[in-house]
């Protein structure tokens, strides 16, 4: 069997889930484990006795301080670390190891000009961007594909976190509908600024609305305190209904990321196939919103800020 290796740089919540769903995936090779923060080493070996054998991963995973202890040449590259430098880590890496394909998280970059240079450099290189509702079952089996005559779609529910999720569903709806934000063009008054959990980024409770490149307006609306389910509320000229996203009752439908990544990975390592969107392909999105984003930042909280304190 052909040897791949694979390389996660960024150990925290979803670069441990990129891992359980690799590791997953039966193939000769190693899983390289970086992050700058190695008492996360610590925190991720607890989770994984929990999850797994020992033996399924102690042989495989190989936790590294610095890139330079791969040797070898990496097949999947996932860049899951903060947003904030992503760019330079990502030029680090390729400096020093040949790297066949790569997944980076949202959002992509959060400083513009980095954004602009990471967009140019996947013209040239198999960069996709981890987006993925769009591989959901439960978005290929809604009623959207049908849609003629949409007026307004409202996306909402509890801790929605809209600075930072929006992304999610504006690749949605390029993949459905072939539509695309233009720029933010209202902020409800009750808008709130909160702290994540990652210290020095942000997000807000309340309602952001954009236009959109077919001129209807989508809303996201985030609320703190309710327990509301993530919603879409479509408005069509004839019609109005609403599609609730509820995990549990739609297990095989919403696709947990463990689940993602060992498909992505089978995917690739088979067919050199992935079925997110290449950077190369979308990051023009990803430009419009983080520079429309960064303006609101800067209009409503801190007119110097330099870089979309997101991740």
């Amino acid at each position: 069997m052909e040897k791949i290796n694979c390389l996660i740089s960024g150990f925290g919540g979803i670069g441990y889930r990129h891992l359980q769903g690799i590791l997953n995936y039966r193939f000769n090779g190693n899983i390289f484990v970086y992050d700058i923060n190695i008492n996360r080493y610590d925190e991720g070996l607890l989770k994984l006795k929990n999850d797994f054998n020992t033996l399924d991963f102690k042989e495989r995973i190989k936790f590294i301080n610095s890139y330079e202890d791969i040797k070898e040449k990496v097949f999947l590259l996932i860049l899951s670390g903060p947003s904030n430098g992503r760019l330079n880590e990502y030029k680090k890496i390729i400096s020093k190891i040949d790297v066949k394909f790569t997944i980076v998280e949202k959002l992509i970059e959060n400083n513009i000009q980095d954004l602009a240079e990471f967009i140019n450099l996947s013209k040239n290189a198999n960069i996709f961007v981890n987006t993925p509702r769009r591989l959901w079952p439960f978005y290929k089996n809604t009623i959207f594909n049908e849609i003629n005559s949409l007026e307004r779609i409202t996306i909402k529910g509890s801790h929605l976190n809209p600075i930072s999720n929006s992304i999610h569903f504006f690749d949605l709806l390029f993949f459905l509908l072939n539509i695309y934000p233009k720029e933010i063009i209202s902020i409800s008054k009750d808008i709130k600024l909160f702290e994540t959990k990652r210290t020095g980024y942000f997000d807000v409770f309340g309602k952001i609305s954009w236009i959109m490149s077919n001129g209807i307006i989508v809303d996201f609306k985030s609320f703190e305190t309710s327990l509301e389910p993530i919603s879409i509320n479509v408005i069509t000229k004839d019609s109005e209904f609403e599609i609730l996203e509820v995990e549990k009752t739609s297990s095989k439908l919403i696709l947990l990321q463990s689940t993602i990544s060992n498909m992505l990975l089978g995917s690739l390592h088979k067919f050199n196939k992935c079925n997110l969107p290449k950077l190369k392909d979308v990051g023009f999105i990803h430009k419009i919103y983080t520079e429309n984003t960064l303006d609101f930042f800067r209009n409503y909280y801190d007119e110097n800020i330099k870089s979309l304190p997101s991740t």
